[in-house]
């Protein structure tokens, strides 16, 4: 009975010692070492491990803040692992990831963040380690937007008409035979006019963005509108939120295209931009819809555009060859637009026909061409030439 009362005091001292002893930051940090380079596109966890402090029954916090900061306002905390009792934090991709935005992170690019750790007993804690600095870490953040923009509006002083709603991207088909009809989910396209000015980006969820001169797409933090990088004139301007690249194009002509069955000849009609997407252009010579072949009633037309780089689209119709008997007037997706390689060595490919109410008649045409909407669309309008 004696011993086990010399036991039970002894072992009471003991506790009491441990849990009076003053609160001390660990000794030093551990892992990971001086401005290590954490890549946040392959989503694996980092575990960050210092001392145990020698300062009795605490608790840890890891905190973290902007390259520079003094920890008084962090940009982040959180406990250690197993509550806050080991002297390990486990910290996963994703939240590295809103870490490093809330320091100040752009997606493709690496932002500093130091970390260090912060001892608590009680309410009372101390910031820091006892040996050395806090720890940076250099997170790079990959290309990407976490949840995908569903609308797009440009607006600024270099936007033709000062905002414009940007269009899903329909991808210009590469290969003969093929047509694409389905637009991307993470791309936008717009045939804009544009000039120098300011030129700020809001999706759906009210982000806003701006462009680099580096062709990369920067999410904004303040209002303040940045300066437009883009090139002067009309112009077709994607912006990719898979890769957070930009590109724009300048175009310097879209040609009325015409071919009239057994001719031989082909001709091309400069169109004018008529402002908000729309060319217009008029054919008004040749425009012969007859041959001696009753099959042969029929002039092919499309849209040829030629950009700045040397290269080129052709914008027609949605198959490789109109049929004749195509019911033109209750198929309204006959008049849809769509993008191909302008195939020099097919020039008929995707050529619409005109209208047999016309056929046998030597016309003048007005063309109309609309690139924004759902559908990009086209009309054409036929009349007597002047004179005759």
């Amino acid at each position: 009975m004696i011993f086990a009362a010399l036991f039970a005091a002894l072992a009471g001292c003991s506790k009491r010692t441990w849990d009076d002893k003053p609160l001390q930051a660990p000794q030093m940090a551990y892992l990971p070492r001086e401005a290590c380079p954490v890549d946040l596109g392959i989503n694996q966890s980092l575990v960050l491990e210092w001392d145990y402090s020698m300062g009795g029954n605490v608790r840890y916090q890891v905190i973290f803040d902007r390259e520079g900061g003094d920890f008084s306002r962090p940009v982040y905390a959180l406990l250690s692992d197993k509550a806050g009792v080991l002297p390990t934090a486990t910290v996963s991709s994703s939240l590295l990831k809103s870490i490093a935005k809330l320091a100040g992170g752009q997606p493709g690019h690496s932002v500093t963040v130091i970390w260090t750790v912060r001892t608590f007993k009680g309410v009372e804690f101390v910031t820091g380690v006892q040996e050395g600095s806090p720890r940076s870490l250099i997170l790079t953040l990959p290309f990407e937007v976490e949840v995908l923009p569903e609308t797009l509006t440009m607006s600024g002083t270099a936007v033709e008409g000062g905002s414009r709603q940007m269009d899903h991207l329909l991808p210009v088909s590469q290969v003969k035979s093929s047509v694409i009809t389905t637009r991307s989910e993470e791309a936008f396209c717009s045939f804009v006019r544009m000039q120098a000015g300011t030129l700020t980006f809001t999706d759906d969820q009210n982000r806003r963005y701006s462009l680099s001169a580096g062709g990369n797409i920067i999410e904004q933090e303040g209002e303040t509108a940045a300066a437009s990088p883009v090139p002067a004139g009309v112009v077709c301007l994607n912006l990719d939120f898979k890769t957070l690249k930009w590109e724009a194009r300048t175009v310097t002509n879209v040609w009325f295209w015409n071919r009239p069955w057994g001719m031989g000849i082909t001709f091309q009609s400069p169109m004018n931009y008529e402002g908000e997407g729309v060319w217009k252009g008029v054919k008004d010579q040749f425009f012969i819809t007859w041959d001696a072949d009753p099959d042969h009633h029929d002039s092919r037309y499309y849209f040829r555009v030629d950009y700045s780089d040397g290269s080129g689209e052709r914008w027609g119709y949605s198959k490789t060859d109109c049929e004749t008997g195509t019911p033109m007037d209750s198929d309204p997706g006959f008049y849809r637009v769509y993008r191909f390689l302008d195939f020099q060595d097919e020039p008929w490919y995707y050529a619409w026909k005109t209208r047999n109410d016309i056929e046998g008649r030597d016309m003048k045409a007005t063309a109309t061409v609309t690139m924004k909407g759902e559908h990009y669309l086209h009309t054409i309008e036929f009349a007597e030439r002047d004179g005759e």
